[in-house]
């Protein structure tokens, strides 16, 4: 049964549920009233959702292995594109090659001096955006080795430091190097998901 399906069908069990207290009262004998807790579950505070569907669509939808692989598969898919864009230029599919560049065109500054180049054009985004979404992959792919336990935002700011420190000082004296963008823009990557991972599953209500 489709999640849309399922939510239909308790929202406006639900719903019965609700109008037949109000029009019989809550202590009412009647059989669908009496059957209600039984079948679909005490009603939450606004009256409509049920336990039931609560469950039905936590059991459906989000856990915790369905959730790592979408964003593993998200941050593969960005790396992706941001070295397919050179590459499709290369092989002389220019509308291909443009839609990648596009897609970070609102994301990243794409200045050619601050990015790397392969296959004669630089890539989709500048080197620190470049390796801070390939730190995100390679975080996403040892989050496993601890999986649930989390990082402090303490360590964060620690792996943020750098990439801070290095933005802020070639604004006033000084022109950083695309080697150093890159490690920073690595070093913060690389532990966002021991930090939003575990949060995102709580928010979630699967740990």
């Amino acid at each position: 049964m489709s999640v849309l399906n399922f939510f239909l069908k308790d929202f406006g069990l639900g719903f019965l549920i609700l109008q037949m207290r109000r029009t019989h009262g809550v202590g009412s004998q009647h059989p669908i009233l009496l059957h209600q807790n039984h079948v679909f579950g005490t009603l939450t505070a606004g009256g409509l959702i049920t336990k039931n569907i609560k469950k039905r669509f936590k059991n459906t939808i989000m856990t915790p292995k369905k959730v790592y692989c979408l964003v593993l598969l998200l941050s593969a898919a960005s790396v992706l594109i941001v070295f397919s864009a050179p590459y499709l230029a290369y092989r002389d599919h220019p509308y291909a090659s443009d839609q990648c560049y596009h897609v970070f065109s609102l994301l990243c500054h794409q200045k050619p001096e601050r990015s790397f180049y392969m296959w004669g054009y630089p890539l989709a985004v500048c080197a620190r955006c470049t390796f801070f979404y390939v730190g995100i992959l390679f975080g996403m792919l040892l989050y496993p080795l601890q999986f649930g336990k989390g990082v402090s935002f303490k360590v964060v700011l620690v792996f943020g430091a750098p990439l801070i420190l290095d933005g802020v000082s070639q604004l006033f004296f000084r022109e950083s190097t695309n080697e150093i963008r890159a490690v920073t823009g690595f070093l913060l990557g690389v532990i966002i998901p021991f930090y939003v991972m575990p949060r995102f599953f709580v928010a979630l209500g699967q740990k």
